[in-house]
Order: structure tokens, then sequence, then C-alpha cells
């Protein structure tokens, strides 16, 4: 793929200095058989803006697609797979992407779209490449299986965050809003001064919709992936409800994770940095390692986190909201534990009662 575009963005610390290099191995946490690198978020960010604006962009996501179908297939870590780093640009190259643009014609209906629906917003998608770039998310989504992964394409998803709050307050180009009582103001659209009345756009509830079939899966990184995207577009007064409602609804024993728990590593006889040196002894190579597959608690643990940086967010934005769905959730102790860890932990909150 384009492990020759990243090798020359790899720092030359990461390649000489192994304290440094297992420091950054155990920050990423990838499981074991995905490659890293070692390059750094901001040039990942600035190659895949450039990549983005190539005209074979699609032919290079196209083939992020195949190389993630082939380790679904042959496992991971296997010859034409991925390593980390590719796994990430992956998703900022959707990011990135312009729908409609010089980058996106019509061989795209040719793969990522249903017959008779074309990227231009045909079949009732008011927005035009929408469906285009959610069936893009949807695979890469498919194939995410680390939290960096999933928490970098969550929050670079500005198109995902600009066109829920278009739909809230009813401000999409030249459309006449159905609703002459709202008007908008910075704050959102408000009828009648109140504006958690308003009714929600309907860009805004098939997006809600495309991340509650994430919120049901039983794979920790599509749980995860709808918990943080919620946190990161839906965090408001109209749908923070419908957020507790879909945390109340998980049920944690039933999402696998293909990480372990440290509890089960010490029974296996497993450490992280024996792990790591192992794994980069057996590659032969000093600049390609993978993580451990080690949690640091019990699985689905990237779940478990996510869900307690969602409150803990939810917390400094609407405390009083947060505190009375607390008082009857239906959350496991661990999980509220990690809710009040993170609340102490950020500056936003640490003044703010968890209760």
């Amino acid at each position: 793929m384009i492990e020759s575009l990243l090798e020359p963005l790899v720092p030359e610390k990461f390649r000489t200095d192994e304290r440094y290099r297992i420091g950054h191995i155990r920050i990423i946490n990838a499981l074991p058989g995905r490659r890293i690198l070692g390059v750094h978020t901001p040039e990942m960010r600035a190659l895949a803006k450039e990549l983005a604006r190539r005209d074979d962009a699609l032919d290079i996501i196209a083939g992020f697609e195949d190389a993630a179908a082939l380790e679904q297939r042959h496992g991971r870590g296997c010859e034409g797979g991925l390593c980390y780093e590719e796994t990430v640009v992956w998703g900022m190259m959707i990011n990135a992407m312009k729908f409609p643009g010089p980058s996106v014609h019509g061989k795209a209906a040719d793969r990522w779209l249903p017959a008779g629906c074309g990227y231009n917003g045909q079949e009732g998608n008011i927005v035009p490449g929408l469906d285009l770039r959610l069936e893009m998310t949807r695979r890469h989504v498919s194939a995410m299986d680390n939290w960096a992964v999933c928490d970098m394409f969550d929050s670079g998803a500005k198109w995902f965050g600009r066109l829920v709050s278009r739909s809230l307050t009813r401000d999409f180009t030249d459309m006449d809003s159905p609703f002459p009582a709202c008007r908008v103001s910075g704050r959102g659209a408000v009828p009648g001064g109140d504006k958690a009345s308003c009714p929600v756009g309907p860009v805004a509830e098939r997006l809600w919709k495309f991340l509650c079939g994430y919120f049901a899966s039983d794979r920790e990184f599509e749980v995860r992936f709808a918990t943080v995207m919620s946190m990161s577009h839906f965090m408001n007064e109209r749908y923070l409800p419908r957020i507790f409602y879909r945390f109340d609804s998980l049920d944690f024993s039933r999402i696998r994770s293909e990480y372990i728990s440290p509890a089960q590593a010490r029974a296996m006889g497993n450490s992280s940095g024996q792990n790591i040196k192992d794994d980069r002894q057996a590659c032969g190579e000093t600049d390609r390692v993978s993580g451990t597959g080690i949690a640091l608690g019990e699985p689905p643990y990237y779940v478990r986190m996510g869900v307690a940086w969602c409150l803990a967010t939810a917390l400094a934005k609407f405390p009083d909201e947060t505190r009375a769905y607390l008082r009857h959730s239906r959350l496991p102790e661990d999980v509220i534990r990690l809710y009040v860890r993170k609340a102490r932990e950020s500056f936003r909150t640490r003044n703010i009662s968890p209760f």
C-alpha cells in the first residue's frame, strides 16, 4: 500500500531509541500482528490530506479496503495487510476528501453505492456525497481494531459534526425551513426561546441512526466508534437523553474483544515489555513492531473507557442532567469507577461533584 510513503516520515528517535520506541508502542497498544512504524499523527494527517487530493484517491481507499479484507481471511499481520499507520491514514483520507470533488467521480458508484443511488445525492440523500462517505466510513469502521485508529477518525470527522449542527439549526443552504417559528442563533435553533423543542433535521436523524447500528454491535471498536462519535458530535440537549439510553442498553458481556485483561496476561505468564522485545526479535527488525494485546482493564475495556470518557464530558457540559442519569443508570460499577476517575483527572470537572 503506502508504506513507502510512510517510511521517510518515521522519526530517527523511534528507530534508534529503544525506550522511546517501547513507550510509543505501549501508548498505541495495537493488537499482536499489527505492525507499528512509528510515524507521528501530524505527519500522517498531512500525508492523508495530500493523498485525498490526488486523482487516484479512490483507488488508494479501495486498496486499503482490499488489504483489510485480506486480513479477515488470513489474519492480522499477513503479507499484503495493513500497518497501524495505514489504518489511520485510511480514516483520515475519508475525512479529508471532498464529496463531490475532483477526486470523486462516477466510478465510485460501481464499488461503494447500491444500484440506482448516485453519489450526488439521489434516493432522498439531500447532502451531496453523503451516501458515498457513509459507505466508505462503514467499511473503515469494520476494520478498526485499536482505540487510536477509532478516536482519530471520530475527532477528525468534521464533516459529520457540521452536518449534525446544520441539521439541528435548520441551516442548510437555500433550504426553506418547514418550521417558521424557529430562529437561528449562535446557540442553535430557538423556536419561542425553547431550543430543545425545535424539531430535529432529517440529516441529523439519519446520522444518529447510522451510529445506533454500531451501538447494537457485538464488536468492541464498533461500539466505541458509536460512543466517541456521539460524544464528539451529538453532545447537545436534544440527543443527550438518547445517548444515555444507548448506554443503558449496552450489554458489556456480549461485546467481543480481542484484548485480554492484565489478570489473564499474568495467568498466561505475559508481560508487556517482554512481548514487545520477543516480537521485535521474531521480526528481525527494530522499527516494525506490534503491541501486546493486553488492555488496562477488563475487556471490553475500550468500550468501558469510552463510555466513562463520554460521561465525564457530559458532566462538564450538562452536570445536572448527567448526575440525574447516573442516579438510576444501569451501567456496571467498573464503568462508574472509570467515569469518576476521568472526571477527577479533567481540569473541567475536577471541582464538580460526579454524583
